[in-house]
C-alpha cells in the first residue's frame, strides 16, 4: 500500500486520484477523443491527498504524537522515582543491620567501683539497647576448652540481658580444629539448642541469641568473626558465614601461617604430566596419600600444592598454568586405573578460573571399615576375581570387534555371547555362581575396588 506525507496536513495519508470529467466531455467533442483520456487516467498515479486535495504529496515520515511524549516521559518519570526511593530504603535497611551487628559484637570495659563512685579511666563504648548486659563477664586470662566432635572451643564472653522488657543473649565463642561450613553449621546448631533452653527469671525463653566464632581473640577484639547464627525477636534463627574471613582463613591453612590441630595426610607424588601449547599450559598431578585421612585435611594438602604448581615459571607459554589438575588416591592400583578413582580431585580449567575441589565421599566413608570375608573369599581375593570378570569383558569386546569390525550389530551379538562363555570360565575356576559373581561386580562398585592396569 502506497503512503505519502501531506505537508497541509501534517500527516501520512493514503493517496487518491480524481478524473476530471469537464476534461472528458471536452475532449470527446474535439478530434483526440475521450478514449485517450480514459488511457491516460488509468496509467495516473495517485498523487492527490484525500483530505485536503493537494497535489505534489512526499514520501512517508514516522509521525510521533506529542501525546505520546508526554506520557511516555511521565512513566519514565514515575518509575524512576519509585525506583530511587527503593534502593533508598534498601541501603537504609542494610546500614542499620550492619550498624546492629557491629554493636552487638563492641567489648564493653568493666568499669571499677571505689567510694560507691564509678571510675571509668576510659571512654566507655555503649552497647546497643537490644542487647545490653545487665551484668556483664568479664573475659577471663585462661579459657576452658571443650570439644564438639571435631571443633575445640571455649567461651570468651557471655553477655545477658534478662529484664521485664527483653531477654537477650550474647557468645562469642574461639574455635580451633575441623572449621569447615558444614562442621560450624552443627556446632552453632548445638549451641542454639542449648542457649535457647538457658533458665531465665523473667521469660520463658530467650527472645533474641547471637553467637559469634573466632579463630584467635584478636579477631575478636577487630569484630572478625567466622560464622555465627542469630535470632532477632519474632524471628527464626539465621546461620551466616563470612565469607572474606572464612576465605582469608582457608588461605592461611594453605599456606601454613596459621596453627591448626587437622592432621593432615601423608603423601608422595606418584606422577606428573605437562602439557604446554600456544592455547594453554596444563600441570596434571597424582599423589598417593596415606597415614590418617580426612576431608579438611586433604583439602589442606590440595591447597597447598596448587599454591607450589601456581608459583612455578619455568613454562614457555603461560606463567602460572592455565590448567591445573590434582589427582590424591589412596592406592597405586587406583591411581593407573585410568576410571577416575580418586578420593580428592582438584581442578582449575582455565586461566580466570577459581579452582574446585571434589570429595569422594563414598571412599571417605570407607576408610576405616574392616575387610570382610564374604563368599569363601577375603577382600583382597574378591578384588581379584572383579578384575578377572573385567579383563573378560575387555577381552570379548576386543575379538568382536576384531571379528566385525564394520557391522556393529553382530559385534555386539558376539561379544555378549563370548562374555557369557569367558565369565563362565571364572566362575568354573572360582567355584561360584553367576549370581554370586554379579554380587561381586556390585561390591566393587559401591567400594571403588581398583581396575585391572593392562
Amino acid at each position: 500500500m502506497d503512503i505519502r506525507y501531506c505537508e497541509n496536513c501534517g500527516k501520512n495519508v493514503i493517496p487518491i486520484k480524481r478524473f476530471n470529467w469537464s476534461m472528458f466531455l471536452f475532449l470527446c467533442l474535439t478530434f483526440i477523443g475521450g478514449i485517450w483520456y480514459l488511457w491516460w487516467y488509468i496509467f495516473k498515479p495517485k498523487t492527490i491527498c484525500p483530505l485536503c486535495g493537494s497535489d505534489g504529496l512526499e514520501s512517508s515520515q514516522t509521525i510521533i504524537n506529542s501525546k505520546s511524549i508526554y506520557s511516555g516521559c511521565f512513566i519514565i518519570f514515575i518509575i524512576a522515582f519509585f525506583s530511587i526511593a527503593i534502593i533508598n530504603r534498601i541501603d537504609m535497611l542494610n546500614t542499620k543491620t550492619t550498624t546492629d551487628i557491629k554493636n552487638s559484637q563492641i567489648t564493653n570495659q568493666t568499669p571499677t567501683m571505689t567510694n560507691n563512685k564509678t571510675e571509668n579511666p576510659q571512654k566507655s563504648v555503649s552497647s546497643p539497647k537490644t542487647v545490653s548486659p545487665q551484668k556483664p563477664v568479664s573475659t577471663p586470662k585462661t579459657v576452658k576448652k571443650l570439644q564438639y566432635k571435631k571443633i575445640t572451643y571455649a567461651l570468651l564472653e557471655e553477655k545477658i540481658e534478662d529484664t521485664k522488657e527483653q531477654s537477650s543473649l550474647i557468645w562469642h565463642i574461639l574455635v580451633e580444629g575441623e572449621l569447615s561450613k558444614q562442621n560450624l553449621k552443627d556446632f552453632l546448631s548445638k549451641l542454639y539448642s542449648s542457649a535457647i533452653k538457658k533458665p531465665l527469671k523473667h521469660h520463658k525463653a530467650l527472645s533474641e541469641i547471637y553467637i559469634y566464632t573466632y579463630i584467635s581473640q584478636k579477631k575478636q577484639t577487630e569484630n572478625l568473626w567466622l560464622a555465627c547464627v542469630e535470632k532477632t525477636k519474632n524471628n527464626k534463627p539465621i546461620i551466616k558465614y563470612n565469607n572474606v574471613e572464612y576465605k582469608n582463613y582457608q588461605y592461611a591453612l594453605a599456606s601454613g601461617t596459621i596453627e591448626t590441630k587437622v592432621v593432615l595426610p601423608n603423601y608422595s607424588i606418584l606422577d606428573e604430566e605437562i602439557y604446554d601449547v600456544p592455547l594453554k599450559t596444563q600441570v596434571t598431578l597424582s599423589i598417593l596419600v596415606f597415614g590418617e585421612i580426612t576431608e579438611e585435611g586433604l583439602k589442606i594438602v590440595l591447597n597447598n600444592l596448587y599454591s607450589q604448581t601456581m608459583q612455578r615459571k619455568e613454562f614457555k607459554y603461560y606463567n602460572p598454568p592455565t590448567h591445573i589438575q590434582i589427582g590424591a588416591y589412596t592406592s597405586k592400583e587406583r591411581a593407573e586405573s585410568g576410571m577416575g578413582q580418586w578420593i580428592a580431585l582438584l581442578n582449575k580449567m582455565g586461566k580466570d578460573d577459581k579452582p574446585e575441589i571434589r570429595i569422594n565421599e563414598r571412599q571417605i566413608a570407607l576408610l576405616n571399615a574392616k575387610p570382610e570375608h564374604k563368599l569363601g573369599y577375603s577382600e583382597k581375593e574378591r578384588i581379584k576375581i572383579f578384575q578377572e570378570l573385567v579383563k573378560a569383558e575387555d577381552r570379548a569386546y576386543d575379538e568382536a570387534m576384531q571379528k566385525y569390525p564394520s557391522n556393529l550389530d553382530k559385534q555386539m551379538d558376539f561379544a555378549r555371547v563370548l562374555e557369557e562363555k569367558y565369565d563362565n570360565e571364572v566362575s568354573k575356576k572360582y567355584g561360584l555362581t553367576n549370581e554370586q559373581l554379579t554380587e561381586i561386580l556390585v561390591e566393587a562398585t559401591t567400594k571403588d575396588w581398583p581396575y585391572p592396569n593392562y
